[in-house]
């Protein structure tokens, strides 16, 4: 028999060698995430270096719908490492409506809350590119501008998860 302080070190060695989730933030892109995304545009295309790759297993996606384009890189595990929303809306609480229930199960509500915050500031005018505010481990991008010829206005949330 073993004496217990050998069980109890070799228990806890076997509890070490579990692997980790190295990035536990980074969100699957599966059923709920998906289907909370495909409310802003469910028209998926794979685009860029993921062309021509069935869209189940593209990294890169662009998705279509009449008032938004938004596109999605995964990772190689499919885990979302970047969303970019350029929503139309008529009004900001349209738009924060809609990009908060399209981004609940991927950010959290303290952090979403302080990104819809920014949906009325403006684009930069020029070649300046919108201000970005890190919060943790997600870099963001807020802002919106006038549509020329539409009442509208195009509301613009980008996300990257590192």
């Amino acid at each position: 028999m073993l004496p217990r302080a050998v069980v109890v070190v070799a228990l806890a060695g076997a509890g070490a060698c579990t692997p980790k989730d190295l990035t536990p933030g980074l969100k699957k892109y599966d059923g709920p995430v998906a289907a909370a995304l495909a409310a802003i545009a469910k028209d998926c295309q794979p685009y860029g270096t993921a062309e021509g790759q069935p869209v189940d297993k593209a990294s890169d996606l662009r998705c279509m719908s009449p008032d938004a384009e938004m596109t999605i890189h995964l990772d190689t595990s499919r885990r979302l490492r970047g969303v970019q929303i350029r929503l139309l809306a008529a009004t900001t609480e349209e738009a924060r409506a809609k990009i908060d229930a399209a981004m609940t199960l991927i950010v959290d509500d303290h952090h979403r809350a302080e990104t819809l915050s920014h949906l009325d500031d403006p684009v930069p005018t020029g070649l300046a590119p919108i201000p970005q505010l890190q919060l943790e481990d997600h870099l963001y991008q807020v802002a919106s501008e006038p549509v020329e010829g539409d009442a509208r206005k195009r509301y613009i949330y980008k996300v990257r998860i590192f």
